[in-house]
């Protein structure tokens, strides 16, 4: 039961370490490094506890989809905001 715990646990810190990086407009390396790691001591506690293989494998397909989706939604937000400076910057200018 612990394990299914810190599995759960580690996917939620992935969500939130992805919304904290996005809100704070953090690099999107410094995100990515952030959410490897936290996945790969997620499988380390898989290893650890003795989950079954197939459910290792869940587990790295489910935090590779969550990584792929931050990373994906993250550059739109960045494109986003790039084109907001830009028109304001124009505007500024005159």
């Amino acid at each position: 039961m612990i394990y299914y715990i810190l599995i759960i646990g580690s996917w939620l810190s992935l969500l939130l370490i992805g919304i904290y990086g996005l809100l704070r407009r953090m690099s999107f390396i410094r995100i990515f490094i952030a959410l490897e790691f936290i996945s790969s001591a997620s499988l380390a506690t898989a290893v650890i506890f003795g989950i079954s293989y197939s459910f290792f494998i869940l587990i790295g397909l489910v935090e590779s989809i969550l990584i792929g989706i931050f990373l994906a939604v993250g550059f739109y937000v960045l494109r986003v905001y790039q084109v907001e400076d830009l028109e304001e910057l124009n505007e500024l200018r005159g």
